[in-house]
């Protein structure tokens, strides 16, 4: 279950939701190289989030006192067939300014005051898992795998953001 997020083009966009069938076929584009034919020019660079995105999922929303749904990393608009999981969504220029605002604001040293094992556990949170609680190596291991993805969500989302860029995401 990992979470991947592809910053568009306004136009990119409107393809997308002229063509909803679209969404899979950028997915499947960035492993045979076809991206640039779907829409007449590239696709920007790609964020892959692995596994780490319920976390800072939880994180984001749970621990940061944030206003409404709406602030869920995994949320947009649906577009497209169903994922595995969750998506594909789309976010809109102003939805990802948003979002980059709110990460500016969110330093990883401000996430870590709620980056509680045990309350993720009982949440149901992915990726943590009973055996590890209270083993600090285990938790360790968890909190710089999270905080590596973090970072680069962060910086992804503010750079998308400051280009104007649109969100596509979605979990598979």
């Amino acid at each position: 279950m990992a979470c991947w997020i592809q910053a568009i083009t306004e136009q990119q966009m409107e393809a997308l939701i002229a063509d909803p069938s679209l969404t899979q076929k950028v997915f499947e584009a960035h492993s045979d190289g076809t991206a640039e034919k779907l829409f007449g020019e590239p696709l920007c660079e790609e964020l892959d989030l692995d596994k780490s995105w319920a976390i800072i999922n939880y994180l984001l929303i749970g621990g940061a006192d944030m206003s409404g749904s709406d602030e869920e990393l995994i949320s947009g608009e649906a577009i497209g067939e169903q994922g595995d999981y969750y998506g594909p969504y789309l976010r809109d220029i102003a939805d990802t300014q948003k979002f980059a605002a709110h990460l500016q604001s969110m330093t990883w040293d401000r996430l870590l005051l709620d980056f509680d094992c045990q309350k993720m556990l009982e949440y149901g949170v992915y990726l943590v898992w009973e055996d590890e609680i209270g083993d600090e190596e285990c938790e360790r291991d968890l909190r710089e795998y999270v905080s590596g993805h973090y970072q680069s969500l962060r910086e992804y989302v503010l750079r998308a953001a400051a280009s104007q860029c649109d969100l596509l995401l979605w979990v598979n």
